[in-house]
């Protein structure tokens, strides 16, 4: 678009009633129309309703990872108003979608949207919070994520804390034993 921008000093107000453009101007036309969709796109995803209509809109069309992007958005705004049902109802759609992804793509999108979920619940000291740290380590500790599976063992420790500090202790034991393995321990 730049490049040919800066060799036709007209573009983008060119006239349009010659039909037949060459190679180079359909393109600059056609990759700054892309630019544009895409800036209109990302200012209007800021607000909710727009966030979670374009992921629908982006499932429907089987663009999987760009539908997620969308419910990240949706999530982190719900997450911003401290709406926690509505951010827990957008996790529910991420982690649906999230199972069309490929192994390497879904893997790692589970675990994002557990842990998210986990932290929500735990603010809101949701019993269901040691149930969502216990199936995030786990799911860490089978596909060796070792990071998150510490992130999520601490957030164990902290829901048993509730009412067993020997269980929460036993946990954190538990981290500081998996951190040994990494190559920045904590």
């Amino acid at each position: 678009v730049l490049r040919y921008a800066s060799l036709h000093p007209a573009f983008p107000h060119e006239t349009t009633s010659d039909q037949f453009f060459d190679e180079s101007q359909f393109e600059s036309y056609r990759a700054l129309g892309y630019h544009i969709g895409c800036n209109v796109l990302s200012a209007a995803a800021e607000r909710d309703e727009m966030a979670t209509r374009f992921a629908q809109h982006f499932a429907l069309a089987g663009d999987w990872s760009r539908a997620l992007d969308y419910l990240r958005s949706a999530l982190r705004i719900a997450n911003s108003r401290f709406a926690w049902r509505d951010a827990l109802a957008v996790l529910d759609q991420a982690f649906a979608l999230a199972a069309n992804l490929s192994d390497t793509a879904r893997i790692p999108a589970e675990i994002e949207f557990l842990e998210r979920r986990a932290g929500i619940q735990a603010v809101a000291h949701d019993p269901q919070a040691a149930e969502t740290y216990s199936e995030l380590a786990a799911k860490a500790g089978q596909f060796r994520d070792v990071e998150a599976q510490c992130r999520a063992l601490i957030g164990l420790a902290y829901a048993a804390s509730w009412h067993d500090l020997a269980q929460s202790v036993r946990f954190l034991d538990e981290v500081l034993a998996l951190c040994e393995t990494l190559a920045d321990p904590i």
